[in-house]
């Protein structure tokens, strides 16, 4: 498992990121899903989150979780990583400070 932290000064749309094939974070069959405080998106192979969050770093946090030896045509981990990032997301930003 991989854990892609990021940070920039453009709004980006989870979903656009992980259905790009030139994308770091591309996803198989990536979908929209609900996470506390930002927007995401799901997919076979991982889960991205993103939200406001102005430091020095940038003005929007994106955190990428990425299953590099799962399997892209099952979806078997789909729950778990959405359940990861429903908790482990929120929590991130509150230590950023950005909640």
């Amino acid at each position: 498992m991989q854990l892609r932290f990021a940070w920039h000064t453009d709004r980006i749309d989870p979903l656009k990121v992980a259905g790009s094939p030139s994308s770091v974070s591309h996803l198989e069959n990536p979908e929209r899903t609900d996470v506390p405080q930002g927007s995401a998106a799901v997919g076979n192979t991982g889960v991205i989150a993103t939200a406001p969050c102005r430091t020095t770093a940038g003005a929007y946090f994106t955190l990428s979780v990425l299953l590099e030896e799962a399997n892209s045509a099952s979806d078997a981990h789909r729950e778990d990583l959405e359940g990861f990032m429903r908790s482990y997301f929120p929590a991130t930003v509150e230590t950023l400070n950005c909640a």
